[in-house]
């Protein structure tokens, strides 16, 4: 069974200058995404969130909600 990281790992290298995400007012290549997410991770750890802690999310629908999701 694949692991969530290893799913992004390879759509990164196979379609890293692709859109992975389009809406109505932006757009993210998954290279992008990647950079994203792993600053947002990274931020979250140094704040000393540990994994199976939970946070809270307040978002509207847009390409940032995924980036935290």
């Amino acid at each position: 069974m694949a692991l969530i990281q290893d799913v992004w790992h390879e759509a990164v290298h196979k379609h890293g200058d692709r859109t992975a995400f389009d809406s109505l007012d932006s757009q993210i290549t998954f290279n992008r995404l990647w950079e994203r997410v792993s600053y947002i991770a990274g931020a979250l750890c140094d704040l000393g969130l540990k994994k199976g802690e939970r946070i809270g999310i307040l978002s509207s629908n847009c390409t940032d909600y995924i980036v935290y999701h």
